[in-house]
């Protein structure tokens, strides 16, 4: 815009673009205009068009600060300034700002959308050529872990974390690390403060020794995983499979099982449904997983598992599986 557009703009609505720091709405105030110099506007500041762009520079991506305020009066190069077919006043500064966070998350849900797109055309373009496997042994993933410490509190052994979060050993599922003679050892938790490791090499640690558990442990669908029968879990890979996506394939987990289980006491039946959601090669997949669980204290528990697959194809498929010692 040259200084003869902008003298026509004086007293309205102008466009202040600030590259990475936003751009903002504002009144045109003055010009000056110096001889042989660039001219100048002054603008007082009333909304926000664009939010600034992420700082990417850092460890964690952080939102650049706000270069300008409500009702600042600033003076910039008209370079930087613009007509705009809006010509009422903005309502208020903060419901601009409002309404620029949610035009860039609305932007950043269809970046997402779109890589999973992408994500899928490649998975396709891969099981084509019967790489997949290969492919996801090779995929790095980041491990995060929660530290903890172990202690001995009456007749229980515990794990505390750094949060005073408390872990009780007894009937503990999940696989814990610790370090013996400066090497990282995976193993399980045997009872009466033993631990085993994968090749059988037991460890009885002392109060405060450190230990470590994959936090990707405690998400309902690996919890799920982990409780099925060995049988059952296979059948459910090889229904996977047939449908050409595995567990990484994963977008959401209901598990009803665990919130059961979460809030029982002497609860021993349970039964109801888990809704898995999976995105393929076929698009949405959805599994609904019907269970029934009795707990006996001297017989085996008794368990069934029904696995329904729909695709939104219209597909479907189900697997069974149940113990000897089901009716």
């Amino acid at each position: 815009m040259d200084r003869k557009q902008a003298q026509s703009l004086i007293n309205k609505i102008v466009k202040v673009k600030e590259g990475v720091e936003g751009s903002y709405l504002g009144i045109l105030k003055k010009i000056i205009a110096e001889p042989r110099k660039p001219w100048r506007g002054i603008v007082q500041i009333l909304a926000v068009d664009k939010l600034p762009f992420f700082d990417e520079t850092l460890d964690q991506p952080q939102l650049k600060p706000l270069k300008y305020q409500d009702r600042e009066m600033i003076e910039c190069e008209g370079v930087k300034l613009s007509a705009v077919s809006k010509t009422e006043t903005p309502s208020s500064f903060e419901l601009t700002l409002l309404d620029a966070v949610e035009q860039r998350y609305n932007e950043l849900t269809l970046s997402i959308q779109t890589i999973q797109n992408k994500q899928d055309v490649l998975r396709q373009f891969l099981s084509e050529r019967s790489l997949n496997d290969h492919f996801q042994s090779n995929v790095k993933k980041e491990v995060s872990v929660i530290t903890y410490t172990f202690h001995h509190d009456g007749n229980h052994f515990i794990l505390i974390d750094e949060n005073e979060n408390r872990l009780n050993l007894e009937d503990c599922p999940f696989s814990i690390s610790w370090e013996n003679q400066h090497e990282w050892i995976t193993g399980k938790y045997e009872g009466n403060g033993i631990f085993v490791s994968e090749n059988g090499i037991r460890y009885a640690p002392k109060e405060g020794a450190v230990f470590v558990i994959e936090d990707e442990q405690f998400k309902p669908y690996v919890i799920l995983r982990n409780e099925l029968e060995p049988a059952a879990l296979s059948s459910l890979e090889k229904s996977l499979e047939r449908y050409q996506i595995t567990h990484d394939d994963l977008v959401e987990c209901h598990n009803s099982l665990l919130a059961q289980l979460l809030e029982a006491s002497e609860k021993k039946s349970f039964q109801g449904v888990n809704f898995l959601t999976y995105r393929g090669p076929q698009g949405i997949i959805l599994v609904q997983h019907h269970y029934e669980r009795t707990l006996q204290n001297y017989n085996n528990d008794r368990i069934y598992d029904r696995f329904e697959f729909t695709t939104e194809q219209g597909k479907r498929s189900i697997s069974t599986y149940t113990n000897a010692y089901s009716l």
